[in-house]
């Protein structure tokens, strides 16, 4: 158990506490040193999911793997690999999906889709 500090001045210069100030809903009492508690810990963090695509005669199938700790996927979609994202792609699943594939009827003819798949929890 230590205080939280910082120091943003080069060269370098003693660190400085970060306390909560008198009023802060963090030190009710007005005390005159409240340490600010900043450790934390990260339990489980999604990783991007392996993709599987398979096409028939009008329908594109899009699966992946389970991520361990996902707790809902979203599907983007592109019609050119290397564009910006996610600005540059298009959100198929804007409430995100809980299960493991996804699918929708093949576009217009001779135009190409590329897909990717992201894990939240």
């Amino acid at each position: 158990n230590d205080d939280a500090v910082y120091q943003c001045i080069l060269p370098p210069v003693p660190w400085f506490e970060l306390i909560y100030p008198i009023g802060h809903p963090f030190n009710p009492n007005g005390e005159d040193h409240v340490s600010m508690d900043m450790a934390f810990y990260i339990n489980c963090m999604p990783t991007t999911p392996i993709v599987n695509i398979s096409v028939s005669s009008d329908t594109v199938y899009v699966s992946w793997d389970p991520i361990p700790c996902a707790t809902y996927y979203k599907v983007y979609s592109s019609p050119d690999p290397y564009a910006t994202f996610p600005s540059g792609w298009i959100l198929e699943t804007p409430s995100g999906i809980s299960g493991t594939s996804w699918s929708e009827p093949i576009s217009g003819a001779g135009q190409k889709k590329f897909y990717r798949v992201i894990a939240g929890n």
